[in-house]
């Protein structure tokens, strides 16, 4: 039994503080939370104190994050305090780091505090960039900053992976050359590569490269004689 306050109802100062479950709609979320209230002694009538609805609005807030969180790990997403551990880690305030990595002003506060879920999208980047961690950090910067042309620079042969020729659909002069540079390059490589195993072709100025014995057979039938 406390004293102190009075019930609404009848203006009692009898009333007992205690706890119960109640049903709960929070930003779309229905919750369950056990919330504090008092109840008159007298006609049984419930309420909340001022105080009591200022500890009951934590206890809301608090289970809300759980079951936000909860969702979040169910859909295989950072938590918010995830994201609060890996934005500390790469030494940024929550402005540096919506800024950086987009979603608006307040995108962090609302990550950490488990009032928006991050898409996936945005989920994968940061945990790209947790990985890397401040180097991630500069190569977002160097890419926020870093003007994208209509005219890409053309790529040089070390850059292609060895099988794979660059196609351009309407190829200029410039692209064009570097292709050729790169089919030579390659047809080179292969080339001593055949060479090391014992496998030795030889060039015919007209065609691909073709094994000596099938160039000799095709001269003879086109010609009549071996070639020597």
């Amino acid at each position: 039994m406390t004293r102190g306050n009075s019930c609404p109802a009848c203006k009692s100062r009898e009333l007992t503080a205690e706890r119960a479950v109640q049903a709960v709609s929070f930003k779309g979320l229905d919750l369950q939370v056990d919330l504090h209230q008092m109840r008159c002694d007298t006609c049984a009538y419930v309420f909340e104190t001022p105080v009591q609805h200022d500890e009951n609005i934590d206890l809301i807030r608090s289970e809300f994050k759980s079951a936000r969180a909860q969702h979040k790990k169910e859909q295989n997403l950072l938590t918010g305090q995830e994201i609060l551990q890996i934005r500390k880690n790469l030494d940024l305030t929550q402005q540096e780091a919506s800024t950086l990595f987009g979603g608006g002003f307040n995108a962090f506060s609302k990550y950490e505090n488990e009032e928006v879920v991050q898409s996936t999208a945005m989920d994968r980047l940061l945990r790209m960039t947790a990985m890397l961690g401040l180097a991630g950090v500069q190569m977002l910067k160097l890419s926020s900053s870093h003007a994208i042309s209509s005219e890409s620079a053309p790529l040089s042969a070390a850059a292609v992976p060895h099988g794979y020729v660059r196609k351009e659909s309407t190829e200029s002069p410039t692209n064009s050359y570097v292709t050729h540079a790169i089919l030579r390059e390659q047809k080179g490589s292969q080339n001593e590569h055949r060479k090391k195993s014992g496998n030795i072709f030889r060039r015919d100025r007209w065609s691909a490269y073709r094994p000596a014995k099938h160039e000799a057979a095709v001269h003879k039938h086109q010609f009549g004689r071996p070639v020597h």
